[in-house]
């Protein structure tokens, strides 16, 4: 019979949505330019210069976790980017034509900061603009509106959009032009709010590079439960990610590096499906959808764009073989995720990730005494729901591989003690205070933000024994592994 149980490295590359085109003859890039959110430097697009897919706009910045500013590539230089954009201010029906769109700067974009408004100046006097996900050509532009002059036209990159009523407060987005909001970004991050590595180089960029979303590189501890029943088998899977965008490459595993923050999506979620382990052929597939707090189907743009995050890999009857399948995260424009997907993103170019097995089960990769199998199990109690790279995660002082109250008052009796007094202070019964999110802050904006809501995603000691560190043995009472 098949067989998908223990834990694997599994690593994942894919690049994003946004592939505009080139700069255009008014947008080349200077090295010592500067790019900053008050200071935001707008390019357009040539080689047809789609921006469907770029999604950097943040209409409500309060309540969605994935809908705001993102990341672009020029040569090997990261940029944070935002649309170039603006919202109805009245409805549009399906049979309007020829007629006056009603527009005005978007009221809750932070990334327009005053002297940075979009409306009207950084709209051109022609051309066209996506209403939501419909495109329509203008041609001309007003103080607060601009003349519609086709609907449902022809996305440059290709297919037909559909003419669609659209309500007020809806995105009108410039077509070809997008807004840069800083520059030499990192291409991952150190685990500590405002200390991002690998931080990218300035750079001058010639009219006619390539602008598009980097690549994106997963390197995982991956855990895979089979339930034996009747028909296809029950998978479940955890995983814990680490992220690094292009110009790196992926992070090597077992990972040596810092602790890193937690990736959105990827910090034990939930992926479960099925296999059908009764056929005969040497392989079969399992197929697996992403599961976050009951969820399969997230915002990814607000009240815009929904997404699911599925993974179908090809195994054989050998635990020990390699494996690889299709990663992709597919657009919607529901909330339920029901098909057809306007974009995939990933495993459109081919088999993007692969597995392999551990050749030690018992593996214990960050010597923390809980092992990887352990780490990647939604049981808490016995080490799960932590991360199989952080030594700092289960927090037992003594190494007795349980944590008691002799656990928590020992914390408590240093407390004060610092490692520039020396004793009694004890790296042991320190920790650093959570791990950020990957767009490194500290406190989630919603219950579906980056790290999971666990006091023990802990960071390496800061040198000083405090309250919150007696909190974070005590919130891990009985844990044992």
């Amino acid at each position: 019979a098949f067989n998908v149980a223990g834990v694997s490295a599994l690593f994942v590359h894919f690049r994003g949505v946004c592939l505009p085109g080139l700069l255009d003859g008014s947008s080349s890039i200077t090295a010592g330019e500067t790019i900053s959110d008050s200071n935001q430097k707008v390019i357009g697009l040539t080689n047809n210069g789609d921006v469907f897919g770029c999604l950097g706009v943040d209409d409500d910045p309060n309540t969605s976790y994935e809908d705001g500013p993102d990341i672009l590539i020029i040569d090997a230089e990261l940029f944070e980017y935002a649309n170039v954009a603006a919202e109805t201010t009245a409805a549009i029906t399906i049979s309007q034509n020829n007629f006056d769109l009603s527009v005005q700067n978007l009221t809750t974009d932070l990334n327009n900061p005053t002297g940075q408004s979009d409306w009207p100046n950084r709209f051109p006097a022609s051309g066209f603009v996506y209403v939501g996900q419909e495109l329509m050509q203008y041609s001309s532009k007003a103080a607060s509106s601009l003349h519609i002059i086709a609907r449902g036209v022809t996305r440059p990159s290709g297919p037909a959009t559909v003419a669609a009523p659209h309500g007020v407060g809806e995105f009108v987005r410039a077509q070809g032009r997008l807004k840069l909001v800083e520059r030499r970004q990192p291409t991952h991050n150190d685990g500590f709010v405002d200390d991002l590595g690998g931080a990218t180089t300035n750079a001058a960029h010639s009219v006619g590079a390539t602008v598009q979303s980097p690549q994106t590189y997963l390197t995982c501890r991956n855990r895979m439960d089979q339930t034996v029943q009747s028909g296809p088998d029950l998978v479940t899977s955890r995983s814990r990610c680490y992220t690094r965008l292009e110009p790196d490459g992926a992070w090597p595993d077992p990972y040596t590096g810092p602790i890193l923050a937690l990736a959105n999506f990827f910090y034990h979620n939930i992926s479960t499906g099925t296999i059908d382990d009764g056929v005969a052929s040497a392989t079969t597939t399992t197929n697996l959808v992403t599961d976050i707090f009951g969820f399969s189907c997230f915002t990814f743009v607000e009240n815009e764009l929904w997404l699911r995050v599925t993974s179908t890999t090809t195994v054989d009857k050998n635990t020990t073989n390699k494996s690889f399948g299709e990663f992709r995260i597919s657009l919607y424009t529901n909330n339920t995720c029901a098909p057809p997907a306007v974009s995939i993103i990933g495993g459109t170019d081919g088999m993007n990730s692969s597995t392999t097995p551990l050749a030690n089960q018992a593996q214990d990769t960050d010597g923390d005494g809980c092992t990887d199998f352990q780490e990647l199990s939604g049981n808490v109690g016995t080490g799960g729901l932590r991360d199989p790279y952080n030594p700092h995660d289960f927090f037992d002082p003594n190494k007795d591989g349980s944590i008691t109250t002799v656990d928590i008052f020992g914390v408590a009796a240093k407390f004060g003690a610092t490692a520039a007094q020396g004793p009694p202070y004890n790296p042991n019964f320190d920790r650093g205070g959570l791990l950020p999110d990957a767009d490194g802050i500290d406190s989630p904006d919603t219950a579906l933000d980056g790290r999971g809501p666990s006091v023990w995603n802990q960071k390496a000691p800061d040198g000083a024994i405090a309250i919150p560190d007696i909190f974070a043995t005590a919130a891990q009472f009985g844990h044992a592994c």
